[in-house]
C-alpha cells in the first residue's frame, strides 16, 4: 500500500498506521469482522489531493480475468464528508490508466453501511486501462474533508451478481 501526495507520490504505508507526507491523508487500522481486518482514510479538510494505492512493482496480464467477466471487487464504507471529489484510480503504466469518478457509481450509498462495489474489468477498458499491463489495480484520490474504510479489494474472476455495476457513463478524468 502506498500513500502519495506533492511531497512524496509513492510513500510506503507499512502494515500499520500511516500520513501522507503532505499530512493530507491519514491511514489507520479499523475492525470490521476480526481485529485490524480494515483500514480507515481520512482525507483532511481543505488539503491538497492526496491518494492510496495498491502497487505490486511489476505489470500483470488481467486479460484472462476480464474476458471471463472478471472485476474490480471492494468492500467499503463511507462514514463522513463529500464523496464528489472521489477517483478510483487505475495504473497501466506511465501516461495509462484511468482516474474515474466514484460519485456516479454511488447513487443510494447510506452513512456507516458496508456495501460491495464491482466494476467489470471490461469497464476498466473501455475507460482506457490497458488490462494486459495492469500495475495498480487499486487506489483511491480525494481533498477533503472524507473519511471512508475499505476492508477487502480483489480482482477476481466471480464476482457476487447482485453486486457488478453496469458499465457508468462516466468520463476518465486522467486523459
Amino acid at each position: 500500500i502506498y500513500l502519495g501526495d506533492e511531497k512524496d507520490p509513492a510513500l510506503a504505508a507499512g502494515p500499520g498506521n500511516a500520513k501522507s507526507a503532505g499530512g493530507g491523508l491519514l491511514l489507520t487500522l479499523s475492525d470490521r469482522d476480526i481485529q485490524e481486518d480494515a483500514r480507515r482514510l481520512r482525507w483532511i479538510d481543505g488539503g491538497q489531493a492526496a491518494s492510496i494505492y495498491f502497487g505490486r512493482g511489476q505489470a500483470w496480464d488481467a486479460s484472462g480475468l476480464a474476458s471471463a467477466e472478471g472485476a474490480l471487487t471492494i468492500d467499503w464504507r463511507w462514514l463522513s464528508g463529500n464523496l464528489g471529489d472521489l477517483q478510483l484510480l487505475v495504473s497501466c503504466g506511465a501516461d495509462c490508466g484511468a482516474s474515474l469518478p466514484i460519485a456516479p457509481m454511488m447513487a443510494n450509498v447510506v452513512p456507516g453501511k458496508w456495501l460491495t462495489l464491482s466494476l467489470p474489468l471490461r469497464c476498466l477498458s473501455a475507460a482506457g486501462v490497458d488490462i494486459t499491463r495492469l500495475e495498480s489495480p487499486f487506489g483511491l484520490q480525494a481533498r477533503g474533508p472524507l473519511m471512508l474504510e475499505f476492508s477487502a479489494v480483489s480482482v477476481t474472476d466471480a464476482p457476487a451478481a447482485n453486486n457488478v455495476l453496469d458499465c457508468p457513463s462516466f468520463s476518465n478524468t486522467n486523459n
